[in-house]
């Protein structure tokens, strides 16, 4: 879809390395890979002129920020979760926050253009599918990740210690196959 928008070309994806053995997936590579061919979209892209993308971003404004902020500062951290960060952006204080905001701006803005493309190819599929009489449905978690945008941003609203540890963490119970 990012090709036929024209915010790719074909021999960039198709020269791009996706892994070695085609009856295999190789999530590292592609996990990699993915983000080099995304962030060329993301160049490439006039996104932010478009009253599509400023609409999105109205729409949802409420999760988004907070979601793009983590994601690049996580990035900035090597992918580390958010309890192994330094303890002023850890703690969310508002100095270290407005830092990260301030020096990772692109990051932020392209982890929005992700965001936005993500959504405009999920209705377009969901569109697809219900038209072929296909209800597409999902399962809902019953806890928020740990390492998550929501967490670090509202910690008052999960059991967790001082240092922002959990206090509970639950997990499946023993079955047949344990010991325990």
């Amino acid at each position: 879809m990012l090709i036929e928008e024209g915010l790719l070309e074909k021999k960039e994806v198709e020269g791009t390395f996706w892994g070695s053995n085609p009856e295999f997936i190789e999530y590292d590579v592609i996990y990699n890979a993915r983000f080099k061919i995304l962030r060329k979209a993301f160049l490439a892209s006039e996104h932010k002129e478009t009253a599509l993308y400023r609409q999105f971003l109205e729409d949802n404004g409420e999760w988004l920020e907070e979601y793009a902020l983590f994601m690049a500062i996580k990035g900035d951290h090597e992918g580390r979760e958010w309890l192994s960060w330094e303890e002023d952006i850890r703690f969310a204080r508002p100095e270290a926050v407005e830092r990260y905001r301030n020096k990772l701006t692109d990051e932020i803005e392209f982890y929005k253009f992700l965001q936005f493309k993500f959504y405009k190819q999920w209705d377009a599929l969901k569109e697809y599918a219900n038209r072929k009489g296909i209800s597409i449905i999902g399962d809902s978690p019953i806890y928020v990740a740990l390492d998550s945008a929501d967490v670090w941003m509202n910690p008052e609203l999960f059991q967790l210690d001082e240092e922002l540890k959990p206090v509970n963490v639950a997990g499946c119970p023993p079955d047949a196959f344990s010991d325990w």
